[in-house]
Parts: C-alpha cells; structure tokens; sequence
C-alpha cells in the first residue's frame, strides 16, 4: 500500500505542475506578439514527426510485427 499511496502523491504533484502549464499557455496574456521564426530543417522533422505519429496511428499491426520479427530474430 506504500507504494500505490507514493504513487497517488507522485500523481497528484504531477497534475499541480501540468495545471500550472496549461494556465501559462492559455489564460495569460503574451508578453509580445512576435512569431516564432522555424528554420527549413526544423519544418522537416516537424512534419516527418507528424507522419511517423499518425502512421503509428493508423496503421500499428505493420509496426509491430517488424518489431516481433527482428526480436525473434534477436533474442531466439
């Protein structure tokens, strides 16, 4: 029971800190209204980041099977 109450403080400390994020990010005013100026390279990783997630999404049976394929290979 120890640990499932460190971890429901652990929790809790956690969700403090997400709460005070999200307040940050969206009922403060900005203190100036620049963009952000994203180079070429950072645009791309981005964008390849975007397409690796959605097709994990999509599309997780191709993904896990590699996976079991190369650890049987791997491990047995």
């Amino acid at each position: 029971y120890l640990l499932a109450f460190i971890g429901a403080i652990m929790a809790a400390v956690t969700l403090y800190y997400l709460i005070l994020v999200i307040k940050a990010m969206y009922m403060r005013e900005p203190k100036d209204d620049r963009k952000v100026n994203v180079s070429l390279g950072m645009k791309v990783s981005i964008t390849a980041c975007n397409i690796g997630v959605l097709y994990l999404g999509i599309y997780p049976g191709h993904v896990t099977d590699f996976a079991i394929r190369v650890s049987e290979k791997v491990f047995f």
